[in-house]
Formats: C-alpha cells, sequence, structure tokens
C-alpha cells in the first residue's frame, strides 16, 4: 500500500475555527490481472486490446466495453509499429518486441468494437460472458472518405456525460506515418449502433499541439482524450475538463471547456514525467471516477522508464485529483498499481502466446465502480498487445487526525 498526507481546511464559521485534517490514501490489488479477451475462443480479431468501460446509463443500464481491433489476416492489412503483428499469422511465434509492416497499407486498419455486459453484471467478478467479437460489433471504424482515419481508429476512451444524456468517445485517428495523427471525438445515445456515433472531428488543431510538434500536414500528433464533467461536484460549476497526451516525457496535460464540440483551451502540465523513475514517460490518463470516501477524483495512467523495449516496459500508475479543482493533483503513487512482471499476457516472452510488443500493460478505461462496494473498482487494460485483462482493486481513505486553529483577523493561529 502507498500512503500519503494531504491538509483538508473545514472553516466552522460560528466558531471561527480550521481544523487542520491529515488524510491517508491508499491504494490495493484485491483481484490480480487475468485474461478475458483472446484470440481465437473470445474474438475473431487477433489483436484485441486497449479497452474502455462504458458506463451504465439510463441509455444502457448494465454498461459495456469498447474494445480496439486489429486483424492481421485481413487483405491490405498495413498500419506497422502497434498496428501491425509481429507474430506469425495463423498461429503463435511469440513476441518480436518489434512489429513487423504488412505489405499493402490500406483500409481496413484498426477498428473499435462494442460489446455489453450482461444483464445484472455489478464488476464484482470478472466478466467471462461476454459476446465473442465479430465484424458485427464493429461501432466507430475508419471512415469512408476520412484521409485522416485511413490507417484506423483507435484507443477508445468512452465517457458518459449527465447533462446531455450521451455517450462521449474519444478516440486517436491514425493517417499513416508520413502524415501523423490526431485526437477525434465523437458523441451518440446508441452506442452500439455504428450509424448513431456523430463524429465531432479533431478535438485539438495544431496550434495546440505544444508542447507536441504538429506534423507536416498540420495534424496535431496528440494522443489520448480523457473527459469529466463537473456536473457541480463539490459546488465546482458544471464544466468538462480533457486530460490528454500520450506517454511521453513531456507529461500528461489538461484543457477545459464548456461544451463537448469545444473549444478547449490550452493544454497545460497536470502531472509531470519524474526522471530517473518507473514514471520517466507519462501520459494516457483514464477518464476520473468519484471517491465516495472523500469526493476526490481516482484517474490511473501510463507509463515508463526510459527505454522500451525491454522489462519492466510499460505500467500502470495512479493519481488522486482535487475535485474542486481539477486540474491540480493531491496525490499520486511512488509505484506502479499494476506491472508486468510475473503476467504472462504483459510479459509475452511465452513463444505459445501471441504478442505484438513484450512488457506493456496499458490502461486507457475509466474504472468501473464495483456496485455496493464503496470504493472498490474493476479495471480493464491492455495486455501485450493482444489481449484485454481485468483486474480490480480498492482505495482506503483515512482522516488520521485533525488539529486545531484559530481563525483571528482572517489570520491562522495554530
Amino acid at each position: 500500500m502507498v500512503y500519503f498526507q494531504r491538509r483538508l481546511a473545514l472553516h466552522l464559521l460560528s466558531l471561527h475555527v480550521l481544523l487542520a485534517c491529515k488524510t491517508d490514501f491508499a491504494i490495493s490489488v484485491i483481484e490480480p490481472p487475468s485474461m478475458i479477451i483472446g484470440y481465437p475462443t473470445e474474438t475473431e480479431f487477433q489483436q484485441s486490446q486497449n479497452p474502455s468501460y462504458v458506463h451504465r446509463s439510463p441509455l444502457l443500464p448494465d454498461g459495456g466495453l469498447m474494445v480496439r481491433l486489429q486483424n492481421c489476416s485481413s487483405p491490405g492489412y498495413g498500419p506497422n509499429n502497434h498496428s501491425s503483428c509481429a507474430y506469425h499469422v495463423g498461429g503463435p511465434g511469440g513476441c518480436s518486441g518489434i512489429s513487423g509492416a504488412m505489405p499493402h497499407p490500406h483500409l481496413p486498419g484498426d477498428r473499435i468494437a462494442f460489446i455489453p455486459f450482461s444483464k445484472g453484471y455489478t464488476g464484482d467478478k470478472p466478466p467471462r460472458d461476454l459476446e465473442r467479437i465479430t465484424p458485427k460489433h464493429v461501432v466507430p471504424g475508419p471512415a469512408p472518405g476520412l484521409a485522416d482515419e485511413l490507417w484506423g481508429t483507435q484507443d477508445p476512451q468512452c465517457s458518459y456525460d449527465n447533462s446531455s444524456g450521451q455517450y462521449f468517445l474519444s478516440y486517436t485517428a491514425w493517417s499513416g506515418p508520413d502524415d501523423g495523427w490526431g485526437q477525434k471525438a465523437a458523441i451518440s445515445k446508441s452506442p452500439s449502433v455504428s450509424a448513431s456515433w456523430r463524429r465531432l472531428g479533431e478535438v485539438f488543431n495544431a496550434s495546440q499541439s505544444w508542447p507536441n510538434t504538429p506534423s507536416r500536414t498540420g495534424r496535431p500528433n496528440i494522443k489520448c482524450g480523457a473527459l469529466y464533467a463537473s456536473d457541480g461536484h463539490r459546488d465546482v460549476p458544471h464544466r468538462y475538463y480533457l486530460y490528454s497526451g500520450d506517454v511521453e516525457t513531456n507529461g500528461a496535460r489538461v484543457s477545459f471547456g464548456n461544451s463537448l464540440f469545444g473549444p478547449w483551451s490550452k493544454r497545460q502540465l497536470i502531472l509531470p514525467a519524474r526522471p530517473g523513475f518507473w514514471d520517466e514517460h507519462v501520459g494516457c490518463f483514464t477518464p476520473p471516477v468519484i471517491l465516495k470516501s472523500t469526493g476526490d477524483l481516482l484517474v490511473f495512467y501510463n507509463a515508463f522508464p526510459a527505454s522500451y523495449p525491454g522489462p519492466p516496459g510499460f505500467q500502470v500508475g495512479w493519481a488522486v485529483l482535487n475535485a474542486s479543482d481539477p486540474t491540480k493533483v493531491i496525490h499520486r503513487g511512488e509505484e506502479p498499481v499494476l506491472s508486468t512482471k510475473g503476467v504472462k499476457w504483459m510479459e509475452g516472452t511465452d513463444p505459445a502466446m501471441f504478442c505484438n510488443n513484450p512488457y506493456v500493460v496499458f490502461m486507457q478505461s475509466p474504472p468501473q465502480p464495483v456496485l455496493g462496494q464503496s470504493d472498490v473498482f474493476r479495471l480493464y487494460f491492455g495486455m501485450g498487445g493482444s489481449y484485454v485483462g481485468t483486474a480490480k482493486v480498492k482505495v482506503d481513505a483515512r482522516i488520521q487526525r485533525c488539529d486545531r486553529m484559530q481563525l483571528v483577523n482572517d489570520s491562522v493561529v495554530v
């Protein structure tokens, strides 16, 4: 368990007294990582990875998952790096650590599927009864005629917006190595219906890319877009916050706006990289979730040390944001909450397994609150570039003691 302390000021007007309270946070893994989607049993696609939990809502009472799909046997499949396959098509072949390029860089590219949870699913146990993923489950795929999606739609991050009663999907649109990528968004009231998704276009333009460098064609080269809507929580006026930035030394960034359509404010640093640590490269926040115990916001982020490939590789960290100001981090874990060590789907060194990138666990999904269990969350994440995994964690927050301080003429006296 990892602990930290922060000070809360409680102003008791009638007594003119301030209480400075020290609160400890701790997180523990109460169910170890396991695989829930893998080829060929649970999916028709050789690579099914980087999922996003889709929240329960009046539109979708039981929720579900979105999953990034790649199919290395599709004729003409062409993206390189993470978007093609290092193993032998048609059978296990180990993991080389560098994805090979297929011969023809054309569609279909990466796609995104939606699969519903079964009726009454609470999140307490892993969802072992998911429908097998087939092409019928594809929702936002590369749109015909959109050059900026030519090589695929990747890495979904889905949030439900209570105020508008619709789902907000952020995804990476990949148009090839010469053109770069951009973060795009879409909205829908029926996430399982492909035609229901209304594309909103690029979230950021080239002028908002700093500290990233835009591509030569003007794409911002920004990945990840985790949405949080304050909705009056902690008396914060309604506003949208968008956490962006790939796993890099620039750190994770945050913007805000008054509409899902933007415009978004200048990206500002919210979580820096830590040179010399396991999170020397950081980014790709998960959409925040409210902790019932304190009302603060729990997020997870992705990280790797000075170099990759090689162990320990990509790992998952955690942080707590101040719900009164969601641009501020009030705690950051000292150690990863999910590590690749000892998890075969993440290590990718077993030659009998499908694997595209060894030593990878990648989580961009919002945590799923487990029904009936306070501050217990089910996590969903990608493993080795080829699998979807799950685990369960519990967060503890405890007020240790409160020190009495007297308020005299607006000054604090301990």
